[in-house]
């Protein structure tokens, strides 16, 4: 064995000891420039800094974990001191689970990711010793994390440190919803012994989960278990590792009350490369009986197989990718990438949940309770694409519809209220007095018509999509008054989109979108050739907007004056609920209502805005909303806050917000009744767009516009729609169209 080599540093350390946090950086109109590096990797992100980005780390998830990546490569990172981080709430571990909830939030999932490295001198970690060559690269085409830096441990008492090259792995299966690994990579420039610590923790979970236990089971597996929440649900971790036979190998296991922890050693020779992987399975009660031996067999499988279970994620990642937004503009094309990225990582199908504005990220924003953002802002970009993975949000309203009818019994009303904040039971869990007057939860019916029109999933619409919507009519039709005096229909004491207002009577929003629920059941009923109720005709025919005389165009509520609002609310009667007005009624709402929000507003807004002002032929304006949406996401990972000063990241909510600019705004994508409708408005700094794997009535096409074309090409099959353009647009290539 030759003699230790081992290194002089004598430069300062940069980027290496813990201190003063870099200044978040955000997303701005010289990052988005069009005039990107060519060479710049088209499906990575990439951070330079180990200490960045004050915690902001890298996300991946398979649809039902979700797990954000710290900065080091794997999960044996301390909790950022939140008193100096407001706002900022991680979860212990930075992992979620899909239905892993307690009454009212989602829970934490004990810290699997735990695999520190020690040299023989120090354990690697963010704020010790030196790193030079750092950089973490999330791969969102295959979602995975790669991490790969020269470490220079602590100096001995010669002022002598020791230098690794570090390159480590981190991914959750696509195709296994269960299993998670992380590979270390490690270059040791010195003969010694170096030691793995693999760890489950739960020793940070709150204090009334119980039964804790620690086991070992045949194959290598060790695992932790515990009873967790008021419902004492099950979750068990296990894990195993890949261990590559470089010479004798030493295990030592330790356990506590709440944690388990196995250390690895083993020689190693200067300059040689080892590669150790530790496998994860992580198991709820949703995954069924006897949870420690299906993950024990599991892991003896894929411990077997590891190379071809990576195999299959990517490829798995791939198909997801035939839905995918591909722009001659870099900079859109990375944004809108990234959006779609993070909600295609947080649904799968088969896994009937629904996404609270942060997700599964990691974060415990509104403790993972499902509001109408899911509904009219999330689940339309991801139904265009992928719609097998928006029926996730779009079924979570049937599953919750008893709990719906219990809420409107609650008020003495017929049908179904969907709770403004919900989860797996669909009772009203908002703790403020104002719950139960939000009642502009009509999107929950609105998806699922939009459902019915793009996926082609009849099974499901004709039956269960269909059942939410009457359900839904139904409440409204019980809930609305009919003024005798006016001879109209009123809703009274609502709380409005825009929740700066209060509770108010006659939100313009609301009562329309309690019309286009009875129009929408109207015409499942007319179809069926049943009669329609008179009263839902009536109501239909009859109900009342206010109407802002100087302005020209709807007010908000009855009461409002000009006073600041939250979010874009009168709006949303344009897009998506298509209300019929006239031009100047249209501008007069954008014109008018943008100048009320906030200097800090919420993503939401502008992103309707720039629909609006799209869908008016006035592409540059709504390329400006396209800009103000830049300040919210942040550098490197583009997770996008909910204002551009808060830390609500990442905020589902408004990428979902971000995609539909694009995908409804830009290309001005319509899937209406009679068919589809696209009417592109191409901003002058785009100058191509396209849209790989559209659905329409469960058919796939692609997409391409310029600013003079529409061009249509891979079609799934022979198209029963029509597909509409404005004139003076080609199109080219479908099989099926009439320009009008």
């Amino acid at each position: 064995m030759t003699r230790a080599r081992s290194v002089q540093i004598s430069r300062t350390t940069t980027g290496g000891e813990m201190g003063e946090m870099p200044t978040t950086a955000r997303v701005d109109k010289q990052w988005l420039g069009n005039n990107r590096r060519k060479d710049e990797p088209e499906w990575e992100l990439v951070s330079k800094e180990i200490n960045n980005d004050n915690f902001r780390e890298f996300f991946i998830g398979n649809g039902y974990i979700g797990q954000l990546v710290p900065s080091e490569g794997e999960g044996s990172w301390l909790i950022p001191d939140l008193r100096k981080h407001p706002g900022w709430q991680q979860a212990v571990g930075g992992c979620q689970v899909h239905g892993f909830t307690d009454r009212a939030s989602l829970m934490d999932v004990p810290r699997w990711a735990g695999f520190r490295f020690y040299d023989g001198r120090s354990w690697y970690s963010r704020s010790n010793g030196i790193h030079e060559n750092y950089a973490q690269t999330l791969n969102m085409k295959h979602a995975y994390v790669k991490t790969e830096l020269d470490w220079f441990s602590q100096e001995d008492q010669n002022g002598i440190r020791q230098k690794s090259h570090m390159e480590t792995m981190m991914w959750l299966s696509r195709t296994n919803r269960n299993l998670a690994a992380i590979q270390y990579e490690v270059t040791p420039y010195y003969d010694g012994t170096i030691t793995f610590e693999d760890t489950l923790d739960g020793t940070m979970c709150p204090e009334e989960s119980s039964d804790w236990q620690t086991n070992s089971f045949l194959h290598g597996s060790m695992s932790l278990s515990a009873q967790m929440g008021y419902h004492r649900r099950k979750i068990v971790l296990l894990s195993n590792l890949l261990t590559p036979g470089y010479g004798e190998e030493i295990q030592r296991i330790e356990d506590t009350e709440r944690s388990r922890k196995r250390t690895l050693s083993m020689p190693v020779e200067n300059g040689k490369t080892y590669t150790i992987t530790k496998l994860v399975g992580i198991y709820t009660e949703l995954d069924g009986p006897d949870l420690e031996n299906q993950g024990a067999l599991m892991l003896w499988y894929a411990k077997r197989n590891i190379d071809e279970e990576f195999k299959k994620h990517c490829g798995a990642w791939e198909e997801l990718w035939q839905g995918d937004i591909r722009s001659s503009h870099k900079g859109v094309q990375k944004i809108s990438r990234t959006c779609l990225y993070q909600l295609y990582s947080q649904l799968r199908p088969g896994i009937q949940k629904s996404l609270g504005p942060t997700g599964i990220t990691g974060l415990r924003q509104w403790s993972g309770k499902v509001f109408w953002d899911a509904d009219l802002w999330m689940a339309p970009p991801v139904m265009l694409l992928n719609p097998e993975l928006s029926k996730s949000i779009v079924a979570y309203r049937h599953n919750v519809l008893e709990g719906a009818k219990r809420n409107a019994r609650s008020e003495g009303m017929d049908g179904a209220l969907f709770a403004w904040e919900g989860m797996e039971t669909g009772d009203e869990l908002c703790l403020y007095d104002t719950a139960e007057q939000r009642h502009h939860i009509a999107d929950a019916a609105l998806v699922q018509w939009w459902y019915s029109l793009i996926a082609g999933d009849r099974e499901y619409s004709d039956t269960k999509g269909r059942e939410v919507i009457m359900e839904c009519a139904k409440y409204f039709a019980s809930r609305v008054i009919h003024n005798k005096e006016a001879d109209r229909y009123e809703i009274r004491h609502v709380y409005c989109a825009d929740e700066f207002s209060g509770i108010v009577d006659n939100n313009t929003y609301t009562n329309y979108s309690a019309v286009k629920t009875l129009s929408l059941a109207s015409a499942i009923l007319e179809k069926e050739g049943k009669p329609v109720p008179a009263l839902w005709m009536d109501i239909q025919q009859k109900m009342y907007y206010p109407y802002y005389d100087e302005i020209g165009t709807y007010r908000e509520h009855d009461s409002y004056e000009d006073q600041t609002i939250k979010q874009a609310d009168t709006a949303l009667l344009i897009y998506p609920y298509d209300m019929k007005m006239s031009r100047r009624e249209k501008e007069a709402i954008v014109d008018f209502y943008r100048k009320k929000y906030p200097p800090n507003k919420i993503m939401m807004s502008s992103a309707i805005d720039g629909v609006i002002f799209c869908e008016m032929g006035d592409a540059e304006k709504a390329w400006f909303c396209f800009e103000d949406l830049l300040p919210h996401f942040r550098l490197p990972c583009l997770h996008a806050s909910e204002s551009a000063d808060n830390e609500v990241i990442s905020f589902a909510t408004g990428l979902g917000g971000l995609l539909q600019l694009v995908l409804n705004g830009f290309c001005g994508i319509r899937i209406v009744e009679d068919g589809f409708h696209i009417r592109p408005a191409l901003p002058d700094a785009i100058e191509e767009l396209e849209v790989k794997g559209i659905h329409c009535r469960g058919i796939r096409f692609d997409i391409k516009i310029t600013q003079k074309a529409v061009e249509c090409s891979n079609v799934s099959s022979p198209p029963a729609f029509d597909i509409y353009v404005p004139d003076g647009t080609e199109l080219k290539g479908f099989q099926k169209m009439e320009t009008r």
